[in-house]
């Protein structure tokens, strides 16, 4: 039986001194074959959109270069299906349309998430990539 990796254990390595290009596009692909493979493409969103605010509280502004990278190139992929359709979750194109994303902070939010500049800066900057 094969274990997958959490997004949380796929985006941490990001955050990391020697992270590089080669880091980045590794996270994008194993969260994209991740989300093609999930059998709720819903809860999955939800687990990695936390994942990425997760590692982005515990990480200085300066330091989220590569994370914010990866949100970038996250946004020009495209999810797709066994039959090479985009797939999609509430109207939104995965990954390019980040659909539940602007969800998942505003729950972070609701329920007494501190909006720290971490957060903040990592919201924004996905928002207006």
């Amino acid at each position: 039986m094969t274990t997958s990796m959490s997004p949380i254990h796929i985006l941490e390595p990001l955050i990391e001194p020697d992270a590089t290009e080669h880091t980045v596009a590794t996270a994008v692909q194993t969260l994209n074959d991740q989300a093609t493979s999930a059998s709720s493409i819903g809860d999955y969103l939800w687990e990695a959109f936390n994942a990425v605010f997760d590692v982005a509280a515990r990480t200085p502004p300066e330091k989220q270069g590569r994370l914010l990278e990866f949100l970038g190139r996250l946004r020009q992929t495209t999810a797709t299906d066994a039959n090479g359709q985009p797939l999609s979750y509430e109207g939104g194109v995965v990954w390019k349309d980040m659909p539940s994303f602007g969800w998942v902070s505003r729950d972070l939010w609701n329920f007494g998430t501190q909006l720290t500049p971490e957060l903040l800066y990592v919201y924004l900057a996905s928002t207006i990539s």
